[in-house]
């Protein structure tokens, strides 16, 4: 949450971190993610700033902490990060309902990498 008001108010917490506010991740990642929707020229050590453009419907709020939808955070981690983690948070995402596998899949539309990357889990569910 802290680092979401260093960002601004527009700034939310995504990818590995996003994993970790669902309770889908394996582990604190050694930085905080942030995703920013505009230009950001902003430093601090342990946090790492993604400036990416976020509709309303790619945004949530989770136990207070503004945060990437599960969905959207699913698709970052498997385009830009470790695809087994994003493969099992996908799978505890599903098992535990906090998505679908039509939500999923609407949301992996037209991100090839993330598409090759969760058409496992997706299968599986």
């Amino acid at each position: 949450m802290v680092a979401c008001l260093w960002a601004g108010p527009d700034a939310v917490v995504s990818h590995e971190t996003a994993l970790i506010v669902y309770g889908v991740g394996d582990a604190m990642p050694p930085t905080i993610h942030l995703t920013v929707p505009r230009r950001f020229r902003g430093r601090r050590p342990g946090i790492t700033v993604h400036l990416a453009p976020l509709e309303d419907d790619e945004r949530t709020v989770r136990d207070a902490v503004p945060v990437t939808t599960v969905d959207r955070t699913l698709v970052d981690v498997a385009q830009r990060s470790d695809p087994d983690l994003a493969d099992r948070a996908a799978r505890v995402a599903l098992a535990t309902g906090l998505t679908t596998r039509t939500r999923l899949r609407r949301r992996i539309h037209g991100h090839e990498e993330g598409q090759r990357v969760l058409a496992a889990a997706l299968a599986s569910a």
